[in-house]
């Protein structure tokens, strides 16, 4: 349909306070190519966009969220280190945990099972000898990761299970076509890092 210069009331007959149909309208009389869409644009009806918003949450990153603590630690404790974790990279949210990894030895602890129980997450043992390979494979230049994952070895880790360390080794593994997303995060005893996407 042809627009035409007539359909454009002046500004004087404009009421004081617009409707969102009669602003839409007004824009689509000054704009005729492209024309608007048939519902207000989020600007001209004055409220979020929620086909957009939910547009934006609908394909999250899926990552794996490695895990180490202390025995005995809760099922909160964990949860909490999770949430630590996924709140310093930006997007992130529970929805995007796709898995949880420890080391084979911590596989049973009581709070980490439940946790992952509650959230439905899978939770995958990962055993000492995948970790030094994975070290392994850094150290000859096959994974360069992040300069902020060159940490020293942790000595009490290194002395009980011969590895560097438990959470990032862990999250890694578990991601291996992905990139350490959140270095080692420590909380009440738990240490949380995130790996992916997956």
């Amino acid at each position: 349909m042809t627009r035409s210069a007539s359909r454009l009331a002046p500004s004087h007959a404009l009421p004081s306070a617009a409707t969102p149909a009669a602003t839409a309208r007004v824009c689509d009389a000054l704009l005729p190519t492209p024309p608007l869409p048939a519902r207000p644009c989020a600007p001209c009806a004055g409220v979020p966009d929620a086909a957009d918003a939910t547009a934006s949450r609908a394909a999250p990153w899926r990552v794996a969220v490695g895990i180490g603590c202390r025995a005995g630690r809760s099922a909160e404790a964990i949860e909490a280190a999770i949430e630590a974790a996924l709140a310093r990279h930006p997007g992130l949210g529970r929805e995007a945990v796709a898995l949880v990894a420890t080391l084979d030895a911590k596989a049973a602890e009581p709070g980490l099972v439940a946790c992952c129980a509650r959230h439905g997450w899978p939770l995958v043992a990962i055993t000492r000898e995948a970790i030094a390979a994975l070290a392994g494979r850094r150290a000859a230049g096959g994974d360069m990761g992040r300069a902020a994952d060159q940490r020293a070895p942790v000595s009490a880790v290194q002395a009980r299970f011969g590895i560097d360390g438990v959470c990032e080794p862990c999250a890694r593994a578990a991601a291996p076509n992905g990139t350490l997303l959140v270095t080692k995060t420590v909380v009440d005893g738990v240490t949380a890092a995130i790996a992916g996407p997956l």
